[in-house]
């Protein structure tokens, strides 16, 4: 068996029974045998069962009914072991949070960082502060490029919460960066920019401190 026969099967059990939630459990309960090559076979580096693999070879329609596990820590900890296994794997890799060369360099940064997700979410605060950092070096260029985001440079700390939040509630395989991009697009609508007084008025390379002078009259400070 295969990855690809197994999600042939599953593929086909779940239409049947149109189920709407499934888990590990149902897996097991519903598709035995599936299930014992996936445990066997399908693993993490830090040997759990990687459901995301498994979940992301379905047809995408069944994907969102993955229920998976309770995200919500039950204990937090500290286990840098954990974070090293994921950093040794993946640390030729790690450039694509700072930039991605191709679609393979996109996938393979969501699979890093999901990695470090699953890690979190079980309650390892150091896989958490672990993600923060590379998911920001993404975030500081997105803020750069993508006009949705430019507010999110005067509000550091309130990004920092929303990240985190987004680790902790992701559940459905599929892009973790998509997950991430749409929260921060919602969550900034209405929320207010600071401009720095060295950027640049828009269209126009004169910056904007060069724009400001003091009015003798009025005693004002006025943008010309």
């Amino acid at each position: 068996m295969t990855l690809k026969e197994c999600a042939k099967i599953l593929n086909r059990i779940l239409r049947q029974k149109k189920t709407t939630r499934f888990t590990g459990t149902w897996v097991f309960t519903h598709a035995p045998k599936v299930y014992s090559y996936i445990q066997k076979n399908i693993r993490t580096e830090n040997d759990h069962i990687d459901w995301d693999r498994v979940t992301g070879v379905l047809d995408r329609r069944l994907q969102k009914h993955w229920a998976g596990k309770q995200r919500k820590p039950k204990r937090l900890y500290s286990d840098q072991e954990e974070v090293d296994c994921i950093l040794k794997k993946y640390h030729d890799k790690l450039y694509t949070f700072f930039g991605v060369l191709d679609e393979k360099d996109r996938v393979t940064r969501n699979t890093i960082a999901i990695r470090f997700v699953r890690i979190a979410q079980q309650g390892n605060v150091l896989a958490k502060e672990e993600a923060l950092k590379f998911i920001k070096f993404t975030i500081d260029d997105w803020i750069e490029k993508y006009y949705p985001l430019r507010m999110w440079r005067s509000h550091t700390t309130v990004l920092e919460e929303q990240l985190t939040a987004c680790i902790y509630r992701y559940r459905f395989t599929g892009s973790f960066f998509g997950y991430v991009y749409k929260t921060l697009e919602y969550a900034g609508r209405g929320m207010y920019t600071i401009r720095s007084l060295d950027e640049n008025v828009l269209l126009t390379d004169q910056p904007f401190i060069d724009r400001i002078g003091f009015d003798m009259e009025s005693g004002e400070v006025t943008v010309y």
